[in-house]
């Protein structure tokens, strides 16, 4: 089974060189159920073989531009029933099945662990804001890992996502999307699999952390030198969406 791998990425990019698309690419190149690639918004020159839809960020808030870019995408008549979201600072580091493209528990994963967390910082903000969403709803309130690929139905992502008002920031469009479809407590646990690098750090130490992931996320402050020789080691042949 094929499915389709969709970015969507603001209107310019982090840095003149785009090498966190370039490497999330070619971190996709040996899994056998990648299917097209969609790009919605900004694509760099370099990108070839892929679908390319132009759309613009009309929001401040961050999701509510994502939340629309997707949205566009389940427009295509191309795009699989099934498809991934994807961001470009995400990475599979070790072939895996599609079964294993979540969704995942991250924690805190319920309403009460989040706010007793009480992180001062812009992701638990709407983190909080997605939960009281949730909580408005009489939803499920769990918190999925959101630095991560993810599975969603094309069908079921118009149905409920466009229902919505994203448009207010209500948060986390991964939260949000799977609180709305699930009917159940989910089983997956991230822990363990996936590797998230927000300082910057040496060669050595990402290494590693890198030993038994499958996942790989970083921030800005992340995206070291270490952390592209190792990629660069990682994943040096070029993927077939880039000339």
């Amino acid at each position: 089974m094929k499915v389709d791998v969709v970015y969507t990425l603001a209107p310019m990019s982090k840095n003149g060189e785009d090498w966190e698309l370039r490497y999330s690419l070619r971190s996709l190149s040996n899994q056998p159920w990648v299917g097209n690639i969609f790009i919605v918004g900004y694509k760099p020159e370099w990108v070839c073989n892929a679908i390319h839809i132009l759309l613009d960020d009309p929001y401040k808030s961050k999701d509510a531009n994502i939340i629309r870019k997707v949205l566009k995408a389940c427009e295509h008549p191309e795009l699989s029933d099934d498809f991934i979201i994807n961001s470009d600072d995400h990475y599979i580091m070790n072939k895996i099945r599609l079964m294993d493209l979540g969704p995942w528990l991250e924690y805190p994963s319920s309403l009460k662990d989040a706010y007793l967390k009480q992180v001062v910082s812009r992701w638990y903000i709407r983190l909080i804001k997605t939960i009281d969403f949730c909580n408005r709803r009489n939803l499920p309130q769990w918190v999925f890992e959101s630095h991560i690929p993810y599975l969603v139905n094309k069908q079921k992502y118009q149905k409920v996502m466009s229902n919505i008002p994203y448009d207010k920031d209500n948060g986390l469009m991964t939260h949000i999307y799977y609180n709305l479809v699930l009917k159940y407590s989910p089983l997956k646990t991230i822990q363990g699999t996936v590797v998230r690098l927000k300082k910057e750090e040496t060669y050595e130490e990402i290494k590693e952390k890198l030993k038994s992931c499958i996942f790989l996320n970083h921030n800005d402050q992340g995206l070291s030198d270490g952390l592209k020789q190792i990629m660069s080691e990682r994943f040096s042949k070029p993927s077939p969406w880039e000339k």
